[in-house]
């Protein structure tokens, strides 16, 4: 629990009056003008620009301005920055007013209780999302439920009372209401969310498609470029066999062996299609020879093996060197060419489903295979690289990753409002979050797509204001509690650094006293020196203390110093000594009875009261600490 008293403080110190010589208006008519605010809307943005229209001439105390000061804060802002249509937003001002009379009442933590008023506007402002969206009868059932919670709140806190069996069968009826426009709300958006889903469905499977094109056709392209290619060659390449790849991307990732396979398929045909020499045919090799292991390798090496070696010792002429590395060349080649069709057949599931387009786009590489090993390879085709999105496939970003944090930390179902140039705000939901591609969806009330855009432009949207979050369900109450903690934390903080520095002054204020008191005494003691005083005198006064007894009072003042009252604390005849002391018991100084009847005869001293206790009680307590100290026992 918070005190009171320190939360009060803490909320005047957050939230101060300004200075004003309005009269102030009392709490009675404050909370009448709230009740008429919850019943009839509030058209301002705050409940302090709303109570200020209707009574101008008044002003609000210093705490009751800050309680709603707090309140607008955390609630009225909340309401005005989602921007819902005037006939909503006025009468979910209205609830901020209810919860504003029910803190005036019965005191501001009430509202970080489990159960107020904060609830239901709440579940209100959840409610009223995305309303213009909404067509037909989900409408009318909407607005149905809307005005009837509305009025459900109305009647529950037409009477505020302190009495605790009144306050729990309110906060009872206060949280079968919340839970009522809940359950409405959820069953109202498991309807859209079945939507929603064939939706999603549709775009993440046409991202996936988008995306395993772009990588198909990139792969393709790095492939392809600066080499020398035949128009056949070319058409199956960027017709059967890209969407070969692109599908095998879709269905088995990027990760897969299928693909691994797939694209030293592609660069392995693509070099047995290049001018035959020795160079090209050991790239050839190499593509195969220096890639991960595969179905594809263990089959081109079966090949090779199965191809007929010729024999270099029954050679009948002695070759050169270059002679002989291009002879092994085209061995080699032979072995690739062999099997390379049927590989490619098994790589091929664009065309797994028609084997007569299969076969024609297979014969027409063999064609091609075999032209090459004559020597008359089909003439060169100038073709273009595939037209790829490079945004999908680019992971820079143009914005700063402070303005990309918040982004990346969105969760699907997060509302926003979107406020467009010329075009009315409007509440939008993130229903898609693609992290591979930096892909955002977002739909309306009624589940249809509204926006797409990359990580990037709404990052951009948000620094602008364009797209502004709206809060979760809870978000108001903890946020609430949360103020109500941070500012009574820094009250408390504040008390004890002022009670620090009050106790630093008076133990200061109380050590110059002292001394003060100090000086006084002294100074009283030299002055009866002086003293020209008669005999006489000074003899009544020798009389006079000679009657003082423990206990007894003396009021001594000095020059331009305030008296100061002394007690005889101490009476020791042996050595003619008697000690005072102040009020708290702290020694004031020694004098013999000679000196204060020359203070009393002078009228530096005067007696206050002369005691109650007896001097032979303090004597034979003097005689037994002398005996005990084996000094003379005569106090006579």
């Amino acid at each position: 629990m918070m005190d009171q008293n320190t939360l009060n403080a803490a909320l005047i110190a957050q939230f101060p009056l300004p200075d004003t010589d309005k009269p102030e208006i009392g709490i009675d008519i404050l909370l009448e003008h709230l009740r008429v605010m919850q019943t009839s809307g509030v058209s301002e943005p705050s409940i302090l620009l709303e109570l200020q229209k209707k009574d101008p001439k008044s002003s609000l105390s210093a705490d009751h301005y800050a309680l709603i000061q707090l309140i607008d804060s955390c609630c009225s802002s909340e309401v005005t920055k989602a921007e819902f249509p005037a006939e909503v937003s006025n009468r979910l001002m209205g609830v901020v007013a209810c919860a504003t009379r029910i803190a005036l009442n019965e005191g501001i933590e009430s509202l970080s209780q489990d159960h107020n008023a904060l609830y239901i506007l709440e579940s209100l402002i959840d409610l009223s999302i995305g309303w213009p969206d909404i067509r037909g009868n989900p409408r009318e059932l909407v607005e149905q439920k809307f005005n009837s919670s509305l009025l459900g709140l109305t009647l529950i806190t037409d009477t505020l009372g302190s009495d605790d069996a009144i306050e729990g069968a309110r906060n009872n009826l206060l949280t079968l209401l919340q839970e009522d426009i809940i359950n409405f709300s959820r069953n109202e958006r498991q309807r859209i969310d079945k939507l929603e889903q064939r939706m999603v469905d549709a775009e993440a499977g046409q991202f996936k498609t988008v995306q395993a094109k772009n990588l198909a056709a990139k792969t393709l392209n790095a492939a392809m470029e600066n080499r020398t290619l035949s128009k056949p060659i070319v058409e199956f390449l960027q017709g059967a066999w890209l969407e070969s790849l692109q599908l095998i991307l879709t269905r088995e990732g990027l990760q897969s062996d299928q693909w691994l396979k797939a694209t030293k398929l592609t660069e392995t045909l693509i070099m047995t299609m290049q001018p035959g020499n020795s160079d090209q045919t050991q790239s050839a090799k190499l593509v195969l020879g220096d890639s991960p292991s595969t179905d594809a390798d263990v089959e081109i090496e079966k090949g090779v093996e199965a191809f007929p070696h010729k024999d270099a010792d029954s050679a009948k002429e002695p070759a050169t060197a270059a002679a002989a590395e291009a002879t092994i060349a085209t061995q080699d080649l032979y072995r690739i060419i062999e099997h390379l069709p049927e590989e490619l057949r098994g790589s091929l599931v664009a065309l797994e489903h028609n084997s007569t387009a299969a076969d024609e786009a297979l014969a027409a590489i063999e064609s091609a295979h075999i032209d090459v090993m004559k020597g008359e390879p089909s003439p060169a085709y100038e073709f273009q690289l595939i037209t790829t999105d490079e945004g999908l496939l680019d992971e820079s970003t143009s914005v700063s990753q402070s303005l990309l944090a918040p982004v990346e930390k969105l969760v699907p179902g997060q509302w926003f409002v979107y406020s467009e140039e010329s075009q009315s705000p409007r509440h939008i939901k993130l229903t898609l979050k693609v992290n591979e591609l930096k892909q955002l969806l977002f739909t309306n009330r009624s589940g249809a797509k509204v926006l797409q855009v990359n990580f990037d432009e709404f990052a951009y949207l948000m620094s602008t204001k364009t797209a502004t979050a709206l809060p979760q369900l809870g978000a108001i109450t903890q946020s609430l509690r949360l103020i109500l903690k941070n500012l009574v934390s820094r009250q408390v903080k504040k008390e004890k650094v002022v009670e620090a520095k009050i106790k630093k002054r008076a133990a200061a204020k109380r050590k110059k006293e002292m001394e003060e008191t100090q000086f006084v005494l002294v100074a009283v003691r030299k002055d009866q020196l002086q003293s020209d005083d008669t005999a006489e005198e000074r003899e009544k006064a020798l009389q006079l203390v000679a009657q003082l007894n423990l206990g007894a009072t003396l009021r001594m003042s000095g020059v331009g110093k305030e008296a100061v009252e002394a007690k005889l604390a101490v009476d020791d005849p042996l050595d003619n000594k008697i000690i005072f002391v102040d009020k708290t018991g702290l020694n004031l100084g020694e004098y013999t009875k000679e000196e204060i009847a020359a203070l009393i005869a002078s009228g530096q001293c005067e007696v206050v009261d002369s005691g109650l206790e007896e001097k032979d009680n303090f004597r034979r307590v003097i005689a037994r600490l002398r005996k005990k100290k084996k000094l003379s026992a005569d106090i006579e």
